[in-house]
Parts: C-alpha cells; sequence; structure tokens
C-alpha cells in the first residue's frame, strides 16, 4: 500500500475494472471516474469486493467527453480532496518527461 490517493478513468468495465480491481486488492484509496452513475455503483461494489485491508473505493461521476464536466470534476476533486490538489500543484513543476514537442514527434505531427 502506497498510501498515495488514485484516480482511475475507465474504470466501470474492461482494462480499467481489471486495473482497480488489482490495486484496491493490493490496499490502495481508490477513486473511479464513470459517466454512468449505476453502471459505476456496481463497478465500485465490484471493486469493494476484491478490496485489500486498508482499502478506499470512492466513485464521481463525469463524461469527459464534455470540457463542462472535465471542469466540473476538476472542481469536485480541488474542493473535496484538498490533499490531491496540494500533491498535484507540488507535482506541476516537476516534470515527469519532456515536454518539448520533439518528445511527441512518434505520436502527432508538430507543423
Amino acid at each position: 500500500m502506497t498510501g498515495k490517493q488514485i484516480v482511475i478513468t475507465g474504470a466501470t468495465n474492461g482494462i480499467g475494472l481489471a486495473a482497480v480491481e488489482a490495486l484496491a486488492a493490493l490496499g490502495e484509496n481508490i477513486v473511479i471516474v464513470g459517466r454512468n452513475e449505476t453502471r459505476t455503483k456496481i463497478a465500485a461494489a465490484r471493486i469493494r469486493a476484491a478490496a485489500g485491508k486498508g482499502a478506499t473505493v470512492g466513485t464521481l461521476i463525469a463524461d469527459l467527453a464534455s470540457q463542462d464536466a472535465v471542469r466540473n470534476l476538476a472542481a469536485e476533486v480541488r474542493r473535496s480532496r484538498p490533499r490531491w490538489r496540494d500533491r498535484a500543484a507540488r507535482r506541476a513543476n516537476t516534470p515527469l518527461v519532456s515536454t518539448s514537442c520533439e518528445a511527441f514527434r512518434p505520436c502527432h505531427s508538430c507543423e
């Protein structure tokens, strides 16, 4: 258990759900983000059933195809989970990889 909070989108089925179940089994603190409230609640119950000692499972609802929903999700995280906000702010000035356009050339053209 790392003691970190983990947010995973697309965790109501497929590989996202499998990843969350594995993390929960390790006792991680997880929040899943789903588009559909019913499917998200069902997935959360399944994840809780697989969870190890100390794991927590929370849910948030957002359709990430909507910019308004993304903004609302970010506001909710900032409002309700201040520890996440503080960690994100500290990491914002510490790039994990190069942010130059050259780093992305294999994925898209920067013309």
